[in-house]
């Protein structure tokens, strides 16, 4: 019995997977994207820098069957160009929903910046172009290829200056014969987009293909960018500015004097080098030769180096002994004048006296912020004495040593050198304090350990302090009071994109100092938090970053639009302020809500949310359904009148036949499925259902029809028979 069991469940088992049709795609050995409801909105709809092409298919479906492996094929020929995935219809019935599907196989293209949010719902979505051609691998590529929006920026001979000079991202140009833009060019013209200019010249521009020299075709050629010559920052010191230059200010110099053979160092790149080498520490002259008595020098034949050190309270200064003008004399000179800064400005800290450093920091430092180097050297380096005098009363400054562990424990200091500023952050613990933020230099984000770079990082958090974030209480003060223009960042605030937010925020408040003193009032916004202010703008997820200007009084509004970077930006708010860039109006200032944006629900956690308890919001699509129901019902409502008058023909009996008793139209009547209003994939069975219905029912009418003629010849010839 038990045996017979086993065999009864297997055979059950068998037939199961009999009835389970298998995978139509193997994801891990296909070209194809694997979509579904958990992943499509954050791949697809979002995604502004590639075109996709999507199916929307069933594994039971034979004419998605028959398709696959030219779907496959297409997207094997397009790869790294346009980007293919294929959805689930089975398993994704929420994305069927949203993408309108009635059919299998459905293939439907999502454009590059093409997205935009819902007004109504703020639901965020993509209106996608739908293929009808040929479910062939050749049709999809030509459709795909044809329907590629482009960027790529045409070069002639008379654009090609107007080209070159376009905005500040570097270009490259392809060289070509042909007459249509490459699919490839297209695709990366939009992948690159704010990071790259991409151009096409035909080899009917004679001079631009002379110019690059150009003689085989295809041919990409990425153009030089102009080399900014390195300045000289020496200066010239003649009788007429020495005492004011020179003696009159604090500054340490190191001074050159030429000799009357020889007048230039020996040294690589000179007196410039030099210059550039001690940059923001000492300052290095080029000295008039009627000066030489005035620093204690004879004449030489050869160019002499003296040091005029540091000016200190209470202290005569007085030039050094001449330098030689080689090598070891410029390191020693060099030396000399980095030597004479003061430690004075750079506090050495331990555990002993960190805390009362920086609650003096706090008092006294205008910025209340201080800047602290840990470091495996005991000396304060030149370079932190330089720093500290150019940010005097700014920001506090400090040393401690990286063997002091639990100092470097509490600033999370891993190694040394490491250098980082702190300030107060922008909210209060349930102590009412205010925890103290900052920022680590990091040399692969800020550069090299120098003078330039440093001054920099420290320079964010100088009096400005940091951008500041617009809220609901603070747009008020921070733009429609200021007056000028208020030029907003709109960023994506959301946990995720942290590191991004945290880049973007160093550069605009290096972008605020720059225009510290212009009409210009920057700030930022979280744009994803208030999507309400954003859409005022015309502005969605997938436009930001990106910074508005406006006019409060005015209501009048610009938004900038490519490279998101000090320079640009800068330029383009220039430009408004200076009325040269044309504006769009505002009905009313729009105002923030208040919220609290770590409480706000963002990307897919949104659209989940949203879909719990607003199955009605699409109204298109609802008219849609309850239309296709009305059609059923009245088609449902015929059939149920014919059955009824069946019935009633056969005496009314209205007992259900058993299957094995049906007629193959009535086993087709009784498989066709009910189902809900919204169960699209059940629908579309049913559609299909329905249709073989039909088709029986006209075959049953047609050979009805067929047997009655023969019953009517044969009565026929029967009665001539007789006769």
């Amino acid at each position: 019995m038990a045996s017979l069991l086993s065999i009864v469940l297997s055979w059950t088992a068998l037939l199961a997977l009999a009835q389970t049709p298998p995978p139509l795609y193997d994801f891990g050995e296909s070209p194809l994207t694997k979509l579904d409801d958990t992943n499509f909105d954050q791949t697809v709809i979002k995604d502004d820098r590639h075109l996709w092409v999507v199916e929307y298919y069933a594994d039971w479906c034979g004419h998605c069957k028959q398709f696959a492996k030219g779907f496959q094929k297409a997207a094997e020929n397009l790869a790294g160009i346009v980007k293919f995935g294929a959805v689930n219809a089975d398993e994704s019935k929420k994305t069927v929903q949203a993408a309108g599907v009635q059919g299998y196989p459905s293939v439907k293209l999502y454009l590059p910046g093409s997205g935009s949010r819902n007004p109504y719902t703020g639901k965020f979505y993509k209106t996608p172009v739908d293929y009808s051609g040929p479910r062939t691998a050749k049709g999809v590529v030509e459709f795909a290829t044809a329907t590629l929006p482009s960027l790529v920026v045409p070069v002639t001979d008379k654009s090609l200056a107007k080209f070159q000079k376009n905005g500040t991202l570097p270009k490259a140009v392809l060289f070509t014969k042909k007459e249509e833009t490459p699919p490839l060019l297209k695709s990366l013209s939009v992948q690159l987009q704010g990071r790259m200019l991409l151009g096409e010249a035909r080899e009917t521009a004679e001079k631009t293909v002379a110019e690059f020299g150009v003689t085989d075709f295809p041919k990409v050629v990425v153009l030089p960018s102009a080399p900014d010559a390195a300045p000289d920052l020496s200066l010239a010191v003649s009788a007429s500015n020495v005492a004011e230059l020179v003696e009159g200010e604090r500054d340490a110099w190191v001074l050159l004097f030429a000799g009357s053979e020889v007048a230039a160092l020996s040294t690589p790149g000179g007196v410039g080098a030099l210059a550039e080498s001690l940059y923001g520490q000492v300052k290095v002259g080029r000295a008039a030769a009627d000066l030489a008595d005035r620093f204690g020098l004879k004449p030489s034949a050869q160019p002499q180096l003296v040091v005029y050190p540091f000016r200190k309270v209470g202290v005569k200064r007085k030039a050094s002994k001449p330098f030689a003008a080689n090598e070891e004399g410029v390191a020693a000179a060099k030396k000399a004048a980095l030597e004479s800064l003061p430690e004075t400005g750079v506090m050495q800290l331990n555990g002993g006296n960190i805390d009362r450093f920086i609650a003096e920091a706090m008092q006294t430092a205008s910025a209340q912020s201080f800047c602290l180097l840990f470091s495996d050297k005991s000396e304060i380096p030149p370079l932190l004495r330089a720093i500290s005098l150019s940010f005097e009363g700014k920001v506090a400054f400090g040393m401690a040593q990286a063997s002091e562990a639990a100092l470097a424990k509490r600033f999370n200091v891993q190694k040394a050198p490491t250098l980082l500023v702190m300030f107060p952050g922008d909210k209060v613990d349930e102590q009412g304090q205010v925890p103290l933020t900052g920022m680590i230099f990091t040399p692969q984000m800020h550069g090299k350990f120098n003078y330039g770079n440093i001054a920099n990082f420290v320079a964010q958090i100088k009096e400005e302090g940091p951008i500041e974030e617009l809220n609901a209480a603070t747009i008020g003060p921070l733009c429609v009071a200021k007056g000028g223009l208020c030029a907003i960042a709109m960023l994506d605030g959301a946990p995720e994109n942290e590191a991004a937010k945290t880049a973007h925020l160093e550069m605009l408040t290096k972008l605020k100092k720059r225009k510290s003193g212009s009409p210009l009032s920057f700030s930022w916004l979280d744009a994803t938090c208030q999507p309400s202010f954003a859409g005022a703008f015309g502005l969605s997820e997938v436009d930001l970053p990106t910074m508005i200007f406006i006019s409060p009084t005015k209501l009048k509004w610009a938004r900038h639009m490519g490279a998101f970077d000090v320079e640009t930006l800068g330029a383009f708010g220039s430009l408004v302020a200076a009325g040269k860039k044309s504006t769009e109006t505002l009905d009313a200032f729009p105002t923030l809500e208040e919220v609290d944006c770590a409480e706000v629900k963002r990307g897919a956690a949104a659209y989940a949310e949203e879909g719990e308890g607003d199955e009605g919001a699409d109204d298109i699509m609802a008219e849609i359904l309850a239309e296709e129901a009305r059609a059923r019902e009245e088609r449902e409502a015929a059939s149920a009148g014919e059955t009824a008058e069946a019935d009633a023909a056969g005496g009314g009996a209205g007992a259900k036949k058993e299957r094995k008793d049906m007629s193959k139209l009535e086993k087709l009547e009784a498989d066709v499925e009910e189902c809900e209003d919204r169960d699209l994939l059940c629908m579309a069975r049913r559609e299909k259902q329905l249709k073989a219905v039909d088709k029986e029912r006209k075959l049953q009418e047609q050979l009805a029809a067929i047997k009655k003629k023969k019953a009517k010849a044969k009565k026929k010839a029967k009665k001539a028979g007789k006769a």
